[in-house]
């Protein structure tokens, strides 16, 4: 998830996770409140597992569901003048869920074997995306939720994974309670997340199917550069589709 989800998808309700609390950022393990005179550049958050389960969506198309693998997500908050913050991988928690609400799958200018869908938190739940910190005897504490607008999940010339972009909108949490992350309605921007999928090809969104994936989440919709990841995989399915047409 370098310069390139999340929330964020990413990323859906709360359900059974005690209610939120207030936090004072000089307690917080590892927050530094002084790095509050700088503005943060992204989020990284990995060690998630994302399910779209077919037809299961308020719109009768699916859901995209992204909860933490074992062990917890690792989350980190990377700031301006070089200076980083990362949760507690025991503590950290994060959830999200979106509704399939079209699936262009097939269409140009993709291949026909090329699945897309388009999400969106419509009728998932309030909010459709979380992530903050479960501290033991505390419980539950937002770093940063909001709710899902739009993104794309896009299927890479059969190579097991699924990549994407999109906007989300941050409304709570500690990080826009101190007035460091966009609030008040404005956008962030999902502005990569990769989905690596196994023993199942992903020709359209009528199929449910389950991977690892990671968020990238960016304090605005200016980001949207896929990161050399993302390029080479999208590079090596296109010199793969031109030596098929040549033969």
């Amino acid at each position: 998830m370098l310069r390139t989800l999340v929330v964020v998808a990413l990323v859906g309700g709360m359900t059974g996770v005690a209610a939120a609390i207030d936090l004072d950022p000089n307690w917080i393990p590892g927050f530094d409140p002084d790095w509050l005179t700088t503005a943060p550049t992204d989020i990284q958050i990995t060690n998630l597992r994302g399910t779209f389960t077919a037809s299961g969506g308020g719109y009768g198309l699916g859901t995209l569901t992204v909860v933490p693998k074992s062990g917890g997500p690792a989350i980190t908050v990377h700031y301006e003048d070089g200076s980083s913050w990362s949760l507690p991988v025991s503590w950290a928690y994060v959830s999200a869920a979106g509704s399939l609400y079209a699936d262009t799958s097939g269409t140009p200018p993709l291949l026909p074997s090329q699945a897309e869908g388009w999400f969106n938190g419509v009728g998932v739940g309030d909010p459709d995306w979380t992530m903050g910190l479960n501290i033991p005897v505390l419980g539950y504490a937002e770093v940063l939720a909001g709710s899902l607008d739009v993104y794309r999940a896009q299927e890479i010339y059969n190579q097991n994974l699924i990549s994407g972009s999109g906007l989300a909108t941050a409304l709570d949490g500690l990080l826009v309670d101190v007035g460091i992350w966009p609030n008040g309605g404005q956008q962030s921007s999902i502005s990569s997340y990769q989905f690596r999928i196994s023993g199942v090809t992903v020709d359209d969104f009528g199929q449910s199917f389950s991977g690892d994936m990671y968020l990238t989440f960016w304090p605005d919709d200016d980001h949207g550069v896929p990161e050399p990841v993302t390029l080479a995989l999208i590079g090596g399915g296109l010199a793969v589709v031109a030596l098929r047409r040549r033969r």
